[in-house]
């Protein structure tokens, strides 16, 4: 349970909300995502640490193309306040934080990034050409508006060895883990767990073909 909750909060913080909103009456968890991998991962950990979910499935037609976008909802007041209360965690675009449980234990703070990079993390790789022949270009980005929050997911990265760059573009704020090197070592103490990105991790470290 306890595992399940620090990935929990990971997902909640990247991608996701919980709402405790008394005059109104909305106490929910919730996250939105095109990915039925995600999903599945997502449903399968509010399970796990809260009761069953709701999904809810909509379509948007896109030109030609129809798209599926899903909503994963649980709502319920007590359990929403004992999951938050538990965790201390906030989640909200420009609020979210990680919990302190995460920052003092390492192998949840492991598990808080696993969660976070699994929605948040973009994975991209390509060839760069320069006087001094071609080199790959490999990293894994999040962006966020949430400065404090993109701190502290650094300072767990840096606690296992993992060196990052935070830098701002615009209003948003971008967290890299660029090179052979830190991709290697993201690879191997934090990785993900969504199969995609793990085949475009391991495509994005593969050696320069010539």
């Amino acid at each position: 349970m306890e595992k399940t909750g620090a990935y929990l909060c990971g997902l909640l913080c990247a991608a996701g909300r919980i709402e405790l909103n008394e005059k109104v009456g909305n106490y929910y968890i919730s996250l939105g995502t095109s990915r039925w991998e995600l999903v599945r991962v997502f449903s399968d950990a509010l399970r796990k640490c809260v009761g069953k979910p709701r999904v809810y499935t909509s379509v948007k037609e896109h030109g030609n193309e129809s798209r599926i976008s899903y909503r994963v909802v649980k709502y319920g007041k007590g359990v929403v306040e004992a999951f938050v209360s538990r965790w201390g965690v906030v989640a909200g675009t420009g609020s979210w934080n990680v919990p302190a449980r995460c920052v003092d234990d390492r192998e949840l703070g492991v598990l808080f990034l696993r969660g976070f990079f699994d929605c948040e993390g973009v994975v991209t790789h390509y060839v760069k050409k320069t006087k001094r022949g071609r080199h790959k270009i490999r990293r894994v980005r999040c962006t966020s508006v949430n400065r404090k929050g993109l701190e502290g997911v650094r300072s767990l990265l840096k606690g296992i060895g993992v060196r990052s760059s935070l830098y701002s573009s615009g209003s948003y704020f971008c967290l890299d883990v660029e090179g052979k090197t830190r991709l290697d070592a993201f690879r191997n103490r934090v990785g993900f767990t969504q199969t995609y990105k793990r085949s475009l991790l391991d495509e994005a470290l593969a050696p320069l073909s010539i």
